[in-house]
């Protein structure tokens, strides 16, 4: 029993702290976010051999200030990733070896739900989660003596259409006045679910990690 009086306690605490400041800091916010992202593929010996591309990401996004200190985030993204083999051998249905090059691209919808600390005002700490949903992925490879295009591997059979996990951001923002204010944030989305979806073969585990930086502008509204 008493530690159950000291937890709601200290749950009325922090409740207290959070909520009881002035009504005016708490307001709804609208901004535009754009960036570029580096996408990379864990867990799996085939696709370690990948190198990251830069994407690039843009969409909306929501901020609920509760008081000075924390606000709530949440976006909606459109994030275009990309990653490439190079010069890999490639046998041919003739049976001689060339060298490609293989580009994949996926594209995802994104749904971060993010916590926002706010440090000396203007600087900012951010921890949450995020939801992935694929909406598309695209396998391009070059064949190099030849020019020809084709495909390696079916990709839509490989990967899940559904990933989610852990966002942590660090960022600042400027304000140029009371209507015009820029942020700038570096973050990592770090996947925590298993999107491999190739059963019977070595692909048992494939987990993503994407790093973002990203500027987001508040809409004077």
């Amino acid at each position: 029993m008493k530690n159950i009086n000291l937890t709601l306690i200290l749950t009325l605490f922090i409740s207290i702290q959070l909520f009881s400041q002035d009504n005016n800091t708490k307001k709804i916010k609208l901004g535009i976010n754009v960036g570029t992202n580096s996408f990379d593929l864990n867990k799996d010996h085939f696709f370690d051999k990948y190198e990251k591309r830069i994407g690039y990401s843009f969409g909306i996004s929501l901020e609920y200030r509760l008081n000075k200190k924390f606000s709530v985030i949440t976006n909606l993204n459109y994030d275009r990733k990309i990653m490439q083999l190079e010069n890999f051998r490639y046998r041919e249905i003739d049976g001689n070896d060339y060298t490609a090059t293989d580009k994949l691209k996926f594209s995802y919808l994104n749904v971060p739900l993010i916590l926002r600390y706010y440090v000396l005002n203007r600087a900012f700490l951010d921890l949450g989660g995020f939801y992935n949903h694929s909406l598309n992925i695209e396998n391009d490879t070059s064949v190099n003596e030849t020019g020809e295009s084709t495909t390696l591997w079916e990709h839509q059979n490989v990967i899940k259409k559904n990933d989610f996990g852990i966002s942590i951001g660090i960022g600042y923002k400027f304000k140029f006045s009371d209507r015009n204010i820029l942020s700038i944030e570096l973050k990592d989305e770090l996947g925590l679910a298993n999107i491999a979806n190739y059963p019977n073969t070595s692909l048992t585990e494939l987990k993503t990690n994407t790093i973002k930086l990203i500027l987001n502008w508040e809409l004077p509204i």
